[in-house]
């Protein structure tokens, strides 16, 4: 029986803490966040309800049962 990789997204909510100086320090992290999240350390997340989705049906691969992949390998 074929196994089958299916790219998948969901929303998480979490909230970050930024040290900054003044309000304006932090708008300014918070548009660098934006624009280049690398830097950003994530924090613990809640699943969102309802946000599961096929995220493109075009990249669905068909495996062979042997190219299963192992419990945790994923």
């Amino acid at each position: 029986m074929p196994w089958y990789n299916i790219p998948v997204t969901w929303e998480s909510y979490g909230v970050i803490e930024i040290e900054a100086e003044n309000e304006q320090e932090f708008w300014i992290k918070v548009k660098q966040y934006r624009e280049d999240d690398s830097e950003l350390e994530l924090p613990d997340a809640e699943y969102v309800d309802g946000s599961f989705e096929i995220a493109d049906d075009d990249n669905i691969m068909v495996l062979n049962e042997f190219d299963k992949p192992e419990k945790g390998d994923f």
